[in-house]
Order: structure tokens, then C-alpha cells, then sequence
């Protein structure tokens, strides 16, 4: 266990410290495990089912009991845990803890944080990017897929959406018609509304309609040279493609949208689900309480969903 010297440490002192570099898990005899620092002492002096050693923190399970250690190897008190989850790219250590109250996110001194603190991050200025676009023309619906790629002309490929009627109203599935993106959106925590995914409301209902957006081989687009001011650049516009889609959630919901947690939520006879999670809503209620776990209230029983692994726990 940790000493004494270590009573007024803060997280930041030792900010770059690595759990990992320092402590190996070695199997018992019996077929458990223990910890050991690189001069062979026993830090923990228990034996576990499994131990888990991280960048931060040491996670170790014996039966339904679930310990945590810090990088000073001092046990934490976060309650009877249920799931422990290590959080990346944190700027001090920080875990996920899911206990018999509810949904935390604790720091390496064991305080509660309303948040994990991300660390910064480095983009790069050439990436590729791509900007989908819904379009209405002549009562036809198309997606307009604009490709801009270091080194390469720029390209427009339109799709003619051909099942879809002129009376429907066809969005993403954040309810917008023009969705962006480039190789720096998932660094950046952007939501990807999976343009691919069509949101369709039809006569007051809503459903989802996949389509896959492929040109076919030996398709050879019109090459346009574009002027901006004394530059020239070119443009590979490709010929419409006519193309039909699939049906994954039927126009039967009363309610579609992707929300900024980058779920999709559907409604239908005041119940709630989660797409494709669920085929038909079977909550009450859904609220995020952290990235990983959501209260969830079925058949008017509170519980909590792990949406990393679709498991639920219940009081």
C-alpha cells in the first residue's frame, strides 16, 4: 500500500506515471492472481479472480466484488460496484463506476467528478472530407455526396432515391438535410449521423431506410474545370444514379431522432428504444447519467443501461 509520503500528493504530481511499467500481475498456484512491483513485493497482499492493470488504476474482481487501486496502490471507496471502466485520453486518471446508487465518474483520489477532463488533442490540416446533402428535384429525392481529397480532383455524386415518395419527409437522423464530415471528426468527438441511414416520415410515422451509396464499375464522370479567382481546379461529376433502399425500422413510429450522444432514439405508444439495440421501444424512460451507462426504466422498475455492451442491471 501506499505510504505516508504520499498523504498530500495530487493527481497532477504524477501526471505521467504508468501504472503499467511498474507493476506485473503474476498467477498464483491456486490459480488466482496478485500484483507485484519490480522488486517482487506483493503491493496488494490479496489474491484475486482477476486483476486488471491499467495506466491509472488497477482494477481487481474476486467473485461479485470488484476492488479499484489508485496509482499510489490505495484501495478507493466507490461503493459496491457493479461495472468499473477505466476513461482514455484523461488528462489525470478518471474511471467509470457503476454502483448500487447509480452512475459515476470518480477521480484517482476517489472524489465523484461531474465529467472526465480530456487531454488536447493534434489535427492535421489535410484530410479528406465529404458533405451530404438531401435534395428535392421535381419531386424526386437525391443525396448529393461532395468529396474533397488532398491531391485529387474534387468530386459530386448524386443518388436518385427512387423508393421514396414526394409527399414524404426524408432527413438524417438528426432531423437535418446536410450533414459534413472529414477524417478529424471522430478525433473532435463528432456524432456521425450515418448518412447511409435515411429518416422517412410518411403519413405522421417515421421508419429508417438504408441505401447504399456505390457508383457502378467503368462509370466515367464529366470533368469540370472550376475558376476561384486565379486558381483552377477540377471537379469529377458523376451521371445520377438511380438506386432503391431497405427498409430497417418500419414507418410505423410516432418519433425518430439521433440525439448528440450519437443514439437513435424512436418513440412509438409512449414507450422509448434504442436503434438497432432494440426492434421495438421497450422503456419507459432513457436518461444518459455517463458515456457508458444509462438509467433505463422498464415495467416501472429503474435500472441501467450499458450501451458499450447492451447489458442492463437492475436495483
Amino acid at each position: 500500500m501506499a505510504g505516508k509520503e504520499y498523504d498530500d500528493a495530487k493527481s497532477y504530481d504524477f501526471q505521467c506515471f504508468n501504472k503499467k511499467r511498474f507493476y506485473n500481475v503474476q498467477k498464483t498456484e491456486t490459480e488466482k492472481y496478485r500484483l507485484f512491483n519490480i522488486l517482487g513485493q506483493d503491493v496488494l497482499k490479496e489474491e484475486y479472480d482477476s486483476i486488471n492493470n491499467g495506466y491509472r488504476f488497477t482494477i481487481a474482481k474476486r467473485g461479485n466484488d470488484i476492488d479499484v487501486f489508485n496509482l499510489y496502490n490505495k484501495k478507493l471507496n466507490i461503493g459496491k460496484a457493479k461495472v468499473v471502466k477505466m476513461v482514455d485520453a484523461c488528462v489525470a486518471g478518471c474511471i467509470e463506476v457503476l454502483n448500487e446508487e447509480g452512475a459515476y465518474y470518480y477521480d484517482e483520489m476517489g472524489n465523484k467528478l461531474k465529467h472526465p477532463i480530456m487531454g488536447s488533442i493534434s489535427l492535421c490540416k489535410m484530410v479528406s472530407k465529404w458533405q451530404h446533402n438531401i435534395l428535392k428535384k421535381e419531386g424526386n429525392y437525391q443525396m448529393q455526396i461532395y468529396t474533397e481529397d488532398p491531391g485529387s480532383p474534387k468530386e459530386d455524386e448524386r443518388y436518385w432515391l427512387s423508393d421514396l415518395l414526394p409527399t414524404d419527409v426524408v432527413t438524417f437522423l438528426d432531423g437535418e438535410k446536410s450533414f459534413f464530415q472529414s477524417e478529424n471528426s471522430s478525433l473532435c468527438g463528432d456524432i456521425d449521423v450515418r448518412p447511409e441511414w435515411i429518416r422517412v416520415g410518411r403519413k405522421g410515422k417515421f421508419g429508417i431506410i438504408a441505401y447504399e451509396y456505390k457508383q457502378k464499375k467503368g462509370v466515367k464522370p464529366k470533368v469540370i474545370t472550376e475558376r476561384s479567382y486565379s486558381r483552377r481546379s477540377k471537379m469529377l461529376v458523376y451521371p445520377t444514379l438511380k438506386i432503391t433502399g431497405k427498409t430497417i425500422l418500419p414507418i410505423n413510429n410516432d418519433s425518430i431522432i439521433m440525439r448528440s450522444d450519437g443514439l437513435i432514439y424512436f418513440y412509438k405508444d409512449k414507450k422509448v428504444g434504442l436503434f438497432p439495440l432494440n426492434k421495438v421501444p421497450v422503456y419507459d424512460e432513457i436518461t444518459q447519467d455517463t458515456e457508458s451507462f444509462y438509467r433505463i426504466v422498464k415495467n416501472g422498475i429503474t435500472g441501467w443501461l450499458d450501451i458499450k455492451t447492451d447489458k442492463e442491471y437492475w436495483k
